[in-house]
């Protein structure tokens, strides 16, 4: 999806607030049940996501205009990539197999482990930056912390959109630029 110049500062500001209010919130004071879904939900979501992921065989191929490839038309089998011939539906579909049950079991389980103890670790954050701040006398940690994540997030946004126009500029010059000599 493409901003216009004139959407952008809009679209930052909305989410330098968003980031912010949140960051304003206490984490580490929330109710002991609303902490555990904090670290559970996503480990348990991304735990599934990543199972039913590994277990999904290659997508159905899309419906074949049978009379057109009879007649010889290739546009009606499957779109190509310039250069790159599209593989064949059915050596998809034979060429696939199921991953070991091990994989299936145990990568989920990590990753799931991993982003629950991501998400831990940011409650634990939370409370060691209020606390520092309270104990330095700041006069509101948590405006802040709120403050902090807004200035911060605007600003890995704009770094990101740096790069990825750099980026798009790097391959807009395609092969034969300077330097492939």
């Amino acid at each position: 999806m493409t901003r216009t110049r004139r959407s952008r500062p809009c679209d930052l500001a909305i989410q330098a607030v968003a980031s912010a209010s949140l960051g304003t919130l206490p984490l580490h004071r929330a109710p002991r049940p609303l902490r555990a879904a904090m670290v559970w939900g996503p480990a348990v979501l991304t735990a599934g996501v990543m199972a039913r992921a590994l277990l999904r065989g290659p997508a159905e191929p899309r419906p074949v205009d049978v009379d057109a490839v009879a007649d010889g038309d290739a546009d009606a089998r499957r779109p190509e990539v310039e250069g790159v011939p599209a593989p064949d539906p059915a050596e998809e579909v034979e060429a696939w197999t199921r991953p070991p049950l091990a994989m299936v079991v145990l990568m989920p389980i990590a990753f799931g482990g991993f982003v629950g103890a991501a998400s831990a670790a940011g409650i634990r954050a939370d409370r060691w930056v209020e606390e520092t701040l309270r104990r330095h006398g700041a006069p509101a940690p948590r405006l802040i912390i709120g403050a902090a994540s807004g200035v911060l997030v605007t600003g890995l946004t704009l770094l990101e959109e740096r790069v990825e126009d750099r980026d798009d500029a790097d391959g807009a010059e395609g092969p034969g630029a300077a330097g492939d000599a």
